[in-house]
């Protein structure tokens, strides 16, 4: 990043990246320094920063963080995983129930392998615990 030390994208990619390597709280501090220098990125930042926080272990950074998008996420798996996390099943079900009326044949084992399809998205131990949480905010398995 030494090249390109303003390029927030860049950055904000990177974090995504070390989520999915298992380093979320690397993550975090990146997606944290990108937000200082323009914190009117897209929702989808929010986004990062709200799984970064997830997998470290911070929920209700998590949800602070999704209350800044611009547009409500009312179909984003990563907030029903983080309801379920924290015990709040009525709205992780609500936001998988947003999520099925888009994508109504979607399963826990199709999210285990996105985006490629053939590899996992995360690096375990967090994938398992991702699994769980969505299991039990009503994802379907198979």
């Amino acid at each position: 990043m030494k090249l390109v030390p303003n390029d927030t994208l860049s950055h904000m990619d990177l974090a995504d990246v070390l989520i999915s390597a298992g380093k979320p709280e690397r993550a975090v501090e990146l997606a944290q320094a990108v937000f200082k220098r323009d914190p009117n990125g897209p929702d989808w930042w929010h986004n990062v920063l709200a799984y970064a926080y997830y997998n470290a272990g911070r929920t209700d950074d998590a949800v602070a963080e999704f209350g800044r998008r611009k547009e409500p996420c009312t179909n984003c798996l990563v907030l029903a995983a983080i309801y379920a996390r924290q015990n709040k099943l009525d709205e992780a079900r609500k936001v998988i129930d947003g999520f099925r009326r888009k994508y109504p044949t979607y399963t826990i084992a199709q999210e285990s392998r996105w985006p490629t399809g053939e590899l996992p998205q995360l690096a375990e131990p967090y994938l398992a615990a991702y699994l769980a949480d969505l299991e039990k905010a009503g994802l379907t398995a198979r």
